[in-house]
């Protein structure tokens, strides 16, 4: 008789077999605690290293590093709002000037495309070619990476300076070039980036190009306590906290983000260190940009004050609202899953995949702008007095759908929120459609952008849609609002965010009369009937 043979592992098969999670590691969030490690700590914190009044100094030297993080995520979002701005201020303008210089010669109209579309194109095949060869940790908004990783899966490379770099470029080139994306999301991973480099302690460096050969190693002593899977989670956490603060001017709304949707390990200590540094970082960078403390983010969301009392049966347009913004966010989310499991996953796929992209963008915008833009009087009463482009329309006018999109969308978002009565009907409808269809086929591409800018954009054009028709049907108290927590349903119908969403609304408004109307739409998106028709699902479940 011969000996069974031993039995064989059972290969994985389907999805398992292609699952990119099984190359992963787990971390050791858990500190593990014997009698090596008690060592360790005691030879730590015995009596002669206590130097700082019977300390250490390891609280103080955390401390620093977390006030460090916020200064630097501050100085970085100005850095990457400041490319991002002179880019496309530089396309817009040229692209109006020529535009409008050329009013009614339809034999230049291609011609003026064609400069248009390769601009847009050289912007976003670079930004992609730097993905695919350099770092495709990059790519996209990077928060579900981030979730992953603050729920204990290591990702490789994902936390490296190539990584930064790239991301960091990636996205002013992404976001200049014209895409559907916006700075937000990845600002975010950008701030965990800067977390997780805190706690380094070490870097090795090595050189090998043109001759030139280095290999050195950089030391920081002071760094090295700090070299463990527990204090890098709490940075990053900081860092998320953050790149999130920043983006929207809201400190307090940053730190809930990070408990709600990021982090799984949580203490009091650690929502301290996260609030002071996010609050420092919204300080920061409104000195920074606007060198006052009037605005702290890069998105402003600030509206006109309530100089009426909402009506009971305005909470009924309002659930109206989330509700439809809910639905759209479950299409949406839909159709990003059915586009992912189609997408390439070659490099020369994913570079063509982007060019096609970048082109039908370009396409859309121009000509669309061109047929449907609707021309309107120079009006005096915009927060930005560079709002208004005149494209192909006479002088003295302006066109809107081409103010709204090729202008810099923190202003155009602005100017929805408080002037969307100037808009017409056919423009706000006409400008939903576009960036809402875009940012499905743009979000999964090779490249780095966040689906923030863009869902607020579509959920302002949405809400001030509504609100026209409010002003128009009823007398409401001001459909700015409208356009308000009309991104809000999109924010909420997309991510599925609720009590974060809730407090970053109300944070970036600065009014507290609009708290219940952001929470009854909320709620309405978010609602048990959605639950029931199982679309409630979030975008970063599928990423």
């Amino acid at each position: 008789l011969q000996p069974a043979p031993a039995p064989q592992p059972t290969p994985a098969v389907g999805v398992l077999a292609k699952a990119p999670a099984s190359q992963f590691e787990s971390l050791n969030f858990e500190r593990i605690i014997n009698k090596f490690f008690i060592q360790e700590q005691s030879a730590i914190y015995k009596s002669e290293n206590r130097k700082f009044f019977g300390y250490t100094g390891k609280t103080a030297t955390r401390w620093f590093l977390t006030l460090m993080i916020g200064l630097l995520t501050s100085l970085m979002a100005k850095g990457l709002i400041f490319f991002i701005d002179e880019l496309s201020h530089f396309r817009t303008k040229n692209l109006n000037e020529i535009q409008g210089h050329y009013v009614g010669v339809k034999s230049m109209s291609v011609a003026i495309f064609v400069v248009y579309a390769l601009w847009n194109l050289t912007l976003a095949c670079v930004g992609c070619l730097m993905v695919l060869n350099i770092s495709p940790q990059a790519a996209g908004a990077g928060i579900a990476e981030v979730k992953a990783y603050l729920n204990g899966t290591h990702i490789p490379r994902f936390l490296s300076f190539p990584c930064f770099l790239v991301k960091f470029v990636g996205t002013v080139l992404s976001v200049s070039s014209g895409l559907t994306v916006g700075p937000e999301g990845p600002l975010v991973h950008l701030g965990a980036l800067i977390g997780s480099s805190v706690t380094r302690g070490f870097k090795n460096i090595r050189i090998n190009m043109l001759g030139l050969k280095v290999n050195k190693q950089i030391r920081m002593d002071y760094l090295l306590p700090f070299r463990n899977d527990c204090d890098r989670r709490d940075f990053i956490s900081i860092g998320v906290a953050c790149g999130f603060a920043a983006a929207f001017g809201a400190p307090i709304g940053g730190v809930l983000f990070t408990l709600e949707e990021a982090s799984s390990f949580w203490s009091g200590k650690l929502m301290w260190r996260a609030l002071t540094a996010a609050a420092l970082a919204c300080v920061f960078l409104s000195l920074l940009e606007h060198k006052s403390l009037g605005y702290f983010g890069l998105i402003s969301l600030k509206t006109e004050t309530i100089d009426k009392p909402i009506m009971l049966g305005e909470f009924a347009a309002y659930g109206v609202l989330g509700a439809v913004g809910g639905l759209l966010g479950a299409l949406y989310n839909s159709g990003f899953k059915a586009l992912a499991a189609r997408r390439s996953k070659t490099k020369k796929g994913k570079l063509m995949e982007m060019a096609v992209t970048s082109v039908l963008t370009s396409f859309v915008l121009y000509f669309v702008t061109l047929w449907l833009g609707v021309c309107s009087d120079s009006y005096d009463g915009w927060n930005h007095h560079e709002f208004e482009l005149r494209f192909n329309c006479p002088k003295g006018q302006f066109n809107e759908l081409a103010s709204l999109i090729f202008g810099l969308k923190e202003g155009v978002i602005k100017e929805l929120i408080i002037h969307p009565s100037k808009f017409a009907y056919v423009t706000l409808v006409t400008c939903f459609c576009i960036v809402y269809t875009l940012q499905l086929f743009t979000m999964g591409t090779a490249i780095p952008g966040g689906i923030f800018m863009p869902s607020i954009l579509s959920g302002c054009a949405l809400g001030g849609l509504f609100g026209r028709m409010m002003e128009d049907w009823f007398d409401v108290a001001k459909p700015g609002a409208y356009a308000m927590l009309g991104a809000v349903a999109m924010l909420s119908g997309i991510q599925r965010t609720t009590i974060s969403l809730c407090v970053i609304m109300m944070e970036g408004t600065g009014q507290t009369e609009y708290i219940l109307p952001i929470i009854f739409t909320t709620g309405a998106c978010s609602s048990d009937f959605l639950l029931a028709l199982s679309l409630c699902v979030c975008l970063y479940e599928w990423m």
